[in-house]
């Protein structure tokens, strides 16, 4: 979603309220193309974001917190040179420009006072922030330089004098254009400056006369009468502006001002975008692991069905030998009587001609030996392998039923510590860190009777909740051979009702691989039945004395989320 001029004035308009007169105490720089101003004005303290990337370029006011470099950025170590200690004296838009211009007054090296302005052009890949001195117009420097070869037209380099971005489109507040009545959306957008395709489409919704369009334009700058709202479609997609976008959805979330709003949908933004990203990158991991232990798999079942002749080369063994007396040296075949048939009926056994009956017989002894080996170790590697699969299917289960980031974060820890994914390389000379994984709290849930539910969010959870945390008496559920979470109910014996257990069964379904299922078979027991093999992966368990629910996955039963 672009920032437009019309959104920008808004948001100015509330920085110049808040911010105009205010100390700045500490910039830094959290990324690259980012930076905050942590500034104190009328006993309030805030924090101004700025950013200057091609998807999220924009200015706000933030109450969230960022992650800074142990060791400042350049450009940040300019800025505390420069402004840090100053007092911003005003804050400007050019009219509906996307570009913020914020004065600061400060002192030179000798004590001199000087005033520099941090410019903010908000203009997709072209954003930048560029430091300039406010009476020269000479840029110090900027977190994007942009040199004669990248640019003709305009050039931001230290030393160069500052030049504003060009454009040939007109002022909404001053100028007046005659535009297309047909298609006056398109029109609003090609003439004016600030005014983008997305805020044009809704004008045009709401008006069919665009006069009238730009009269409601000037008034809501001029009243500073902002909607400030994010507006929220059916399929997840989420817009913010000045105004709802009606012509998108009917979901509207009203904000008290415009800076407070595109905080929050910018830290939901990217924080999804995070989210999902760190949550492709553990499935890509997984699912190559699946893949490969699923080709083995295959290769060991079709190497056991081979050694599956052990048998069958024993009892032809066992009938050389019976017969050995009457098997005569270069023979391919030979009818035997079988003395294992109770109708003793006569069977054919192929030889070696190239053999002696003995050597024959020595050497299905072999392949007999060799197979029963082959049989032994091979269904040892098979069932090794099945509880790996099973594994990586229960991971994957959690990861698609993880909804934040620390979720993940987890799961990729234990990951690290199973030898899925490499830890992170350490420097050399120093000793490598142990990885700590935090058992964090599971999901809970309270039952209309009273009891709390909980349900694991990963497998060192559900280890900690089923095998540590959990009274011996209280009631474990688990989806019958279907990965998913474990749920306990909490009720140290107590009698539980029925609309409790198939409160706890929904819960156990639906946090389950088999979540869009119906009639999903769920397994309880109590928890002293709950138990772990020496060398299980995290959070595979086995158990007894189990009775099965059968219940379809309904999210709509499931009661809000405690809160902690």
């Amino acid at each position: 979603m672009a920032m437009d001029g019309l959104t920008l004035r808004a948001i100015v308009d509330e920085l110049q309220t808040a911010l105009v007169g205010g100390k700045v105490q500490k910039s830094q720089q959290p990324k690259k193309d980012e930076i905050i101003l942590n500034i104190y004005n009328n006993k309030n303290n805030y924090k101004l974001l700025i950013n200057s990337n091609a998807e999220n370029y924009r200015i706000n006011l933030t109450k969230h917190s960022y992650e800074n470099p142990k060791q400042a950025p350049l450009f940040c170590m300019l800025l505390r040179k420069h402004i840090d200690s100053g007092k911003i004296t005003k804050i400007e838009q050019p009219g509906l420009e996307r570009v913020v211009k914020i004065f600061i007054s400060s002192r030179d090296e000798l004590g001199n006072p000087v005033e520099k302005v941090l410019i903010c052009e908000l203009m997709g890949k072209h954003s930048n922030l560029i430091l300039a001195n406010a009476e020269t117009h000479k840029i110090i420097d900027a977190v994007k330089r942009v040199p004669f070869g990248v640019s003709r037209v305009r050039q931001i380099l230290p030393g160069f004098s500052y030049t504003k971005p060009p454009t040939t489109k007109k002022s909404i507040l001053n100028d007046m254009v005659e535009l297309s009545s047909s298609n006056f959306a398109s029109s609003l957008v090609d003439s004016f400056t600030g005014i983008s395709p997305l805020i044009a489409r809704e004008l045009a919704h709401r008006y069919n006369d665009y006069y009238e369009a730009i009269a409601f334009i000037k008034d809501i700058i001029a009243e500073k009468n902002y909607e400030p709202s994010i507006t929220k479609s059916k399929l997840g997609k989420m817009w913010c502006g000045v105004l709802p976008y009606t012509h998108l959805a009917s979901d509207f979330e009203s904000y008290s001002n415009m800076n407070n709003a595109m905080d929050e949908f910018y830290y939901i933004k990217t924080t999804t975008k995070q989210f999902n990203s760190y949550k492709q990158d553990l499935l890509k991991v997984c699912n190559k692991s699946l893949s490969k232990n699923k080709r083995t798999l295959e290769k060991q079942l079709k190497d056991l069905k081979g050694a599956e002749k052990a048998e069958k080369y024993k009892h032809t063994a066992d009938l050389i030998k019976a017969n050995l007396y009457q098997i005569k040296g270069g023979l391919e075949r030979v009818e035997v009587i079988d003395y294992f048939d109770p109708e003793l009926k006569p069977i054919i056994i192929k030889l070696d001609p190239h053999k002696s009956p003995n050597k024959n017989l020595t050497s299905l002894y072999k392949k007999y030996e060799k197979a029963i080996r082959t049989k032994e170790n091979l269904t040892s590697r098979v069932t090794k392998n099945r509880l790996e699969i099973d594994y990586l299917e229960s991971i994957i289960t959690l990861i698609n039923t993880s909804l934040v980031l620390t979720d993940l974060e987890q799961i990729k820890l234990e990951l690290i510590e199973e030898g899925y994914i490499e830890p992170p390389k350490q420097k050399k000379g120093k000793k490598p860190k142990k990885q700590e994984v935090k058992v964090s709290q599971p999901r809970q849930y309270l039952s209309a009777d009273g009891f709390i539910i909980e349900v694991g969010r990963n497998n060192r959870q559900n280890d900690h909740l089923s095998l540590k945390k959990a009274h011996k008496e209280d009631i474990w559920f688990h989806t019958k051979d279907i990965p998913g979470s474990h749920v306990v109910i909490r009720s140290k014996g107590a009698e539980v009702s029925e609309n409790t257990l198939l409160l706890a069964a929904n819960l156990a379904a639906f946090f389950s691989k088999a979540k869009s299922s119906a009639n999903v078979p769920v397994d309880y027991t109590t928890v002293k039945r709950v138990f772990k093999q020496r060398g299980a992966h995290p959070g595979q368990v086995l158990y007894t004395h189990q009775r099965t629910l059968y219940v379809t996955p309904n999210e709509k039963l499931i009661p809000e989320e405690v809160v902690k």
